[in-house]
């Protein structure tokens, strides 16, 4: 096998995961599905106590005016909460809902299912081809990485 061969199969794979993260909506229940992007701010949410705005924009790697537009988007559909903060009065505390923590048990579970083809690969391999398979995936991060420094410094 060719090194060009891996690398387009890798291209592929890619392309088809990017496809799915931005054009599907995972169905949290029969009226609510939601997107990647959703999901990822509701687990900043799950996972940061006393969450801000300003955790959400600087975890999610946008604006504040960015975060803020999820957040109301989130409030509507009723997985999230926005109250003043106790500490800071100027400053808002985002908490799941009972429907939030829903949607992230679902997120978490569908990630289980499916990176667990994965992971019983990675089981399987020896010490060896582990390391080499994560320096593999170092490299990979950084091929990424790079295109998308190139594209940021096109706008």
């Amino acid at each position: 096998m060719q090194p060009e061969t891996v690398l387009k199969e890798l291209e592929n794979a890619f392309y088809i995961y990017f496809k799915l993260i931005t054009k599907k909506n995972l169905k949290i229940d029969e009226k609510l599905s939601m997107t990647h992007s959703e999901l990822e701010i509701l687990s900043v949410v799950d996972k940061t106590k006393n969450c801000s705005i300003t955790d959400i924009a600087r975890q999610s790697d946008m604006t504040l005016a960015g975060a803020s537009l999820y957040v109301t988007k989130l409030e509507k559909k009723g997985v999230v909460n926005k109250n003043k903060s106790p500490l800071k009065k100027s400053q808002a505390v985002v908490t799941l809902t009972r429907l939030g923590k829903k949607a992230c048990k679902v997120h978490a579970e569908y990630h289980a299912r499916h990176n667990g083809k994965i992971l019983d690969f990675l089981r399987s391999l020896d010490s060896d081809d582990l390391q080499k398979s994560n320096a593999f995936a170092e490299s990979i991060t950084q091929w990424i990485e790079s295109f998308y420094e190139e594209s940021m410094k096109r706008r």
